[in-house]
């Protein structure tokens, strides 16, 4: 039976870092579909996950399950049992933050939050210990927490505009409060080079990518060339020794190119039926195996006796061919 323990999350105390999480204001979606469970937010040290995630008034609350599989998380786990382990502290990101909210008069209060992980923790979650994490995702020390609440305060106010601006920039650069000008600079330049790096990056790939679908579509196109001239050979073939009428080429055709392989059995498996005499002038009965050597080369035909024998019977009775056969010497001429 999977053992679980019910854990306070988070509540609307105010926390070690001097302000408030809006519990109704904690989105809990991407943290469900990976509710891992962290130990002292160390992303490295998995010791199980939460279930049954859940907003009861102003709490988050959960069950955690321990990965008894761990000997370091079930180690954990004993803790947690026999009560020698009962903190619990959310990682989060701060999307928003007021200074008016009702209830918490002039106290910080985080309105907007994006919860990434929750962790077991030797210290109490709210009371004392809690963890923010910038929008790239790296953790915050406590004095960038100060300046992003700095900075809502100075937002509040119409007056040092430049500085509020300086604030806002500071951090966004995820930079400590007390950040000097050249630090500041520091930052904004190595950023900018990774852009650049970036968008360099960026073109080479672009390029690199137009230059494999130019190269896939040249290969496409040489293959369709050399199958659609396979398939042209085949059934011109066929009709050369009449195993096929000229009048149903193009039938093979779509035949060959839905399936060549199984048309070209089908083809070989047709004999060629014209006698020597249907291409002669003249009405010599034809002798026997003339029809073989009607569909082959010049060059093939003068291999054997019988094809030479062929041959002379052919420069008798019919010139043109035999002359047609004789300047085409590797290619089967029939007619």
């Amino acid at each position: 039976m999977i053992k679980t323990f019910p854990f306070v999350l988070s509540d609307q105390s105010v926390n070690s870092m001097g302000f408030v999480v809006l519990t109704a204001g904690i989105d809990l979606d991407s943290f469900k579909k990976n509710p891992v469970m962290l130990f002292n937010h160390c992303e490295d040290d998995i010791c199980g996950r939460w279930l049954n995630v859940r907003v009861e008034g102003d709490k988050l609350l959960a069950e955690g399950e321990f990965d008894e599989a761990d000997p370091e998380a079930k180690d954990l786990m004993g803790k947690v049992e026999r009560g020698f382990l009962k903190g619990c502290s959310i990682g989060f990101n701060i999307s928003d933050m007021s200074l008016s909210v009702k209830g918490f008069e002039d106290i910080p209060v985080a309105t907007k939050t994006v919860l990434h992980e929750a962790s077991i923790t030797p210290l109490p979650s709210n009371t004392n210990a809690c963890c923010i994490y910038d929008a790239e995702g790296k953790l915050m020390n406590i004095d960038q927490v100060h300046a992003f609440i700095n900075l809502k305060r100075n937002q509040n106010s119409t007056i040092n505009k430049p500085m509020q601006k300086l604030a806002l920039l500071i951090a966004t650069l995820s930079l400590t409060a007390d950040s000097t000008e050249d630090q500041v600079i520091t930052a904004v330049n190595k950023l900018s080079k990774k852009a650049n790096d970036d968008a360099a990056e960026l073109v080479t790939l672009k390029k690199e990518k137009d230059d494999l679908i130019i190269e896939r579509d040249g290969l496409k196109t040489q293959l369709t060339t050399q199958k659609d001239s396979q398939v042209e050979n085949l059934v011109d073939g066929a009709i050369a020794l009449s195993k096929i009428s000229k009048a149903e080429r193009e039938t093979w055709i779509t035949l060959a190119k839905a399936d060549f392989d199984s048309t070209k059995k089908a083809l070989d498996s047709r004999a060629a039926h014209v006698a020597v005499t249907s291409n002669l002038n003249n009405t010599n009965t034809p002798v026997a195996g003339d029809e073989k050597f009607l569909g082959m080369s010049f060059i093939e035909t003068k291999k054997t006796p019988e094809g030479v024998s062929f041959l002379e019977r052919l420069s008798r009775d019919n010139k043109s061919l035999f002359e047609k056969k004789r300047t085409n010497p590797s290619q089967p001429v029939t007619a």
